[in-house]
């Protein structure tokens, strides 16, 4: 009898660790969605410095058209 307890515990000991591989899987999955959070609030916090950068190049995009438009209106009007 007193080896069939010994078995009893020994499989007891065995779903301990099974639990516990659970919940290391399961705090590691947590801590993989906690890191793209945190991959997600930079991204948010570049994107008031990527919107100005493309702000400015749009606006030096606009102001080459527009000087373009000027000069081809200056040439054709000396013509």
């Amino acid at each position: 009898d007193g080896d069939e307890q010994e078995n009893d515990d020994n499989e007891d000991d065995d779903n301990n660790n099974h639990g516990d591989e659970d919940e290391q899987a399961q705090a590691q999955e947590e801590d993989a969605e906690k890191n793209d959070d945190d991959e997600d609030e930079e991204e948010e916090q570049e994107n008031p410095t990527v919107l100005e950068h493309l702000r400015v190049q749009a606006t030096a995009m606009v102001s080459n058209i527009l000087s373009s438009a000027m000069d081809q209106i200056s040439l054709t009007a000396t013509e």
